[in-house]
């Protein structure tokens, strides 16, 4: 029998999700198996409503934000006022947010799932953070199976996270998500939690982990194609969810090497640009109040952690050695942010 509401817990924010059909909860199932709970009556924190329409629209007139290609290849536009945010996807539908009543409304062709289960799917999942204070990153994540902390590996998309991931966790390392990071600021130091998604590998990831094997003939026009984790799981070490994890350093992406692997350590300053041009959206007229609030969440947490950037050259096996012993040689972190 399916199902018309579900709780999600992301470590403390319980999101629970309504659907006029089924399939809408069926597929949050399976996107976020290990967060569901079962007392669907639970209070949540953030609830989303989930309608099926033929004629999605939105009549608002808040400033548009942003517009383009979103991740999932879907065009899309953003609009914001202070204190609300709506992502249109074309062919698919309409994605409100109210941040204030923390809550929200999708209204999706039938069908549409691939137009939801993408970037409004994650808009939404980060609102739903924020209402507890937790926040979202663009970010793989990674446990030292050594010392049980945590990495961050961070790079705008198309800049070599999946590479990255796969390479620690072949060896040392238990892999979280190649992509969407929780993060959970404290002052006693931060918490970071994984996403798990398919990963999407690139024919140059392919080549350059030869121990991936053959992968399906089933490149897109980018040259990429879409691996689940199960399917990863004889290969790499792949961690099931857990209880957030204290973060132990923050490694950024810098351009390869054509010699050998190079990490040091990233100006706190140079750290906090390069997640907040990621992650925190701007506008002409500012940012507003959940922006701010985020870039002070971030500045938080890099001022707490060690942060350095990586240089990887082509010996990727030799790679998570010099990672491991980076995050755990450290145990104070350089401070250069007033």
């Amino acid at each position: 029998m399916t199902e018309a509401a579900i709780l999600l817990d992301f470590a403390g924010s319980r999101f629970k999700v309504t659907a006029d059909d089924g399939s809408w909860i069926d597929r949050l199932r399976q996107a976020f198996l290990g967060f569901v709970r079962d007392d669907a009556g639970t209070s949540p924190d953030f609830e989303l409503t989930i309608r099926e329409t033929d004629t999605p629209a939105w009549t608002g007139g808040w400033p548009l934000t942003w517009e383009g290609q979103l991740p999932d290849g879907h065009m899309g536009r953003v609009f914001e006022s202070d204190g609300s945010a709506v992502l249109e996807v074309d062919g698919g539908g309409v994605l409100v947010i109210d941040h204030i009543g923390r809550k929200a409304l999708a209204e999706f062709r039938p069908g549409s799932h691939s137009h939801f289960f993408g970037s409004a799917v994650m808009l939404v999942t980060d609102a739903a953070l924020m209402a507890t204070g937790r926040h979202l990153v663009h970010a793989a994540c990674l446990i030292d199976k050594r010392s049980g902390r945590a990495a961050l590996v961070c790079v705008p998309s198309g800049g070599g996270k999946t590479t990255t991931a796969l390479a620690l966790a072949h060896d040392g390392f238990s892999l979280l998500t190649d992509d969407a990071s929780g993060l959970i600021p404290d002052a006693a130091g931060p918490r970071v939690w994984g996403f798990p998604r398919p990963l999407k590998v690139h024919r140059r990831t392919a080549e350059l982990l030869p121990w991936l094997g053959k992968l399906p003939d089933r490149w897109d026009k980018n040259g990429e194609q879409g691996l689940s984790l199960d399917s990863l799981a004889d290969r790499i070490d792949v961690a099931a969810w857990r209880e957030p994890v204290e973060l132990a350093a923050i490694f950024q992406l810098g351009p390869r090497s054509t010699g050998d692997h190079s990490i040091s350590p990233l100006p706190k300053s140079e750290m906090l640009f390069a997640i907040a041009h990621d992650n925190v959206a701007w506008r002409a007229a500012g940012m507003v109040p959940r922006a701010i609030g985020r870039f002070s969440a971030f500045a938080q947490t890099v001022a707490q952690v060690p942060t350095f950037v990586i240089s990887a050259g082509t010996e990727l096996a030799t790679l998570p050695a010099l990672v491991a012993a980076a995050m755990n040689r450290s145990t104070h972190p350089q401070r250069d942010l007033p």
